[in-house]
């Protein structure tokens, strides 16, 4: 949404109407986008709520850009700005465009300067009528990404690498729930990978040899290859393509993903989904609203309690050794980045995966239709939660593959 605010402030538009974050920490009868108290008290409305043809919607309002600070790879002498060797290319255009249209000044780092006329066109996704000034940090200050401080080509398409070299992931409780994820997955599915557990998946697929029958991306515009977790979330290994984040933004608020694996912090009875506040501290939902809302089937990840949580596997059962300090299954969460009413109401395929029970949305709320082999029902699952789901008829065990060291073998 702020992607596309930004291209309403270049285009001189009033602002952006959209249906994304309905009934969410964004919608004014939650939270209307305010992160603190202080905004609550004192700070003007972010977002209004407006109905167009009969169907709700949020409005934000556009404002002036004074100065923005953005990044690109090669400068010339003229000011044109490559991102060649980006390993994602973000919202540097659009946030250029917007401050530039405001009057404001346009700052933009790069590695180096090169000479006048001496870069691609084809490259140039900056014009220098664009930019204002061009800073040329110290190499320390200009890394591929938070933990990549040197250059690695093949993540920026200007070399591949052999997956061969990319070792599969241990045996814990997150490669569990990824691969009961994984086994969600059809033949020619496009799916988005969120921050976290959801990461695994891509080593998943290579460790399964799912090849080109699969396209993995990431809402940084990463599309195709081996997506990287931790500080090179965002990142692909060998990607297929590199589009802009707010095209690859346009194609997710659409539907047209085929799955979407998210990361999962707090969830109540009825599917609402917290991963954005806790304890007062804002964390931010990142692009989880806009990757959640209009997807086809959404996974929804993670451990069944945190805190100390140790687990491991044996004969192809899950042993648990120390049990989590705190619960995710609440009674109530304390924010709503994600609505299971909206969703349930929409008819939108919800499916909540832990490494010991997988879940499904009903519109009676959360449904329990698998536990793990070797995890104790009343103790394990549902002692562990704030709430009694609704548990399926033909409650099964989840399949036995999953908790093996081998590949699954699936297709």
């Amino acid at each position: 949404t702020l992607l596309e605010l930004y291209r309403a402030i270049a285009a001189g538009r009033k602002g952006v109407w959209t249906d994304i974050g309905l009934h969410t920490l964004a919608d004014p009868r939650r939270d209307g986008s305010k992160a603190n108290a202080k905004t609550v008290r004192e700070g003007k409305d972010i977002v209004r709520l407006m109905e167009i043809d009969g169907s709700e919607y949020l409005y934000y309002p556009a404002f002036p850009i004074q100065v923005c600070f953005i990044r690109g790879s090669l400068a010339d002498e003229d000011g044109n700005v490559s991102l060649q060797r980006e390993a994602m290319i973000g919202e540097q255009l659009e946030v250029a465009e917007a401050t530039h249209n405001s009057g404001g000044i346009v700052v933009v780092q790069v590695e180096d300067v090169v000479p006048r006329g001496s870069l691609d066109s084809r490259l140039v996704k900056i014009h220098h009528f664009l930019v204002d000034y061009v800073v040329v940090p110290r190499p320390k200050y200009h890394v591929q990404s938070f933990s990549t401080h040197g250059y690695r080509p093949e993540l920026s398409g200007e070399g591949r690498k052999s997956i061969q070299s990319l070792p599969p992931h241990p045996l814990d409780n997150r490669k569990i729930c990824a691969r009961r994820a994984a086994m969600e997955l059809k033949k020619g599915d496009v799916m988005n990978l969120g921050i976290g557990i959801p990461e695994i998946i891509g080593s998943i697929a290579a460790e399964e040899g799912f090849g080109p029958s699969l396209t993995l991306a990431a809402d940084s515009g990463i599309i195709g290859g081996i997506p990287l977790s931790g500080l090179d979330m965002g990142a692909a290994v060998n990607a297929e393509a590199e589009l802009k984040m707010a095209d690859m933004f346009d194609i997710c608020h659409g539907g047209g993903l085929d799955l979407c694996a998210l990361g999962l912090a707090e969830i109540d009875a009825m599917g609402n989904v917290n991963v954005s506040k806790f304890n007062g501290r804002v964390t931010g939902p990142g692009g989880f609203i806009d990757l959640a809302q209009h997807t086809k089937k959404l996974i929804l990840m993670g451990t069944f309690t945190a805190g100390g949580l140790r687990e491991h596997c044996e004969d192809g059962k899950l042993v648990i050794d120390r049990e989590g300090k705190y619960q995710k299954f609440k009674a109530n969460i304390e924010q709503v980045t994600f609505s299971g009413d909206y969703a349930a109401a929409h008819g939108q395929h919800v499916l909540v995966v832990t490494e010991r029970a997988v879940f499904c949305l009903t519109p009676q709320g959360l449904m329990l239709t698998e536990i793990a082999p070797g995890v104790d029902l009343e103790r394990d699952v549902l002692g562990q939660m704030e709430f009694r789901p609704v548990i399926a008829d033909d409650l099964h065990l989840m399949d036995s593959r999953i908790f093996q060291p081998d590949p699954m073998g699936i297709t």
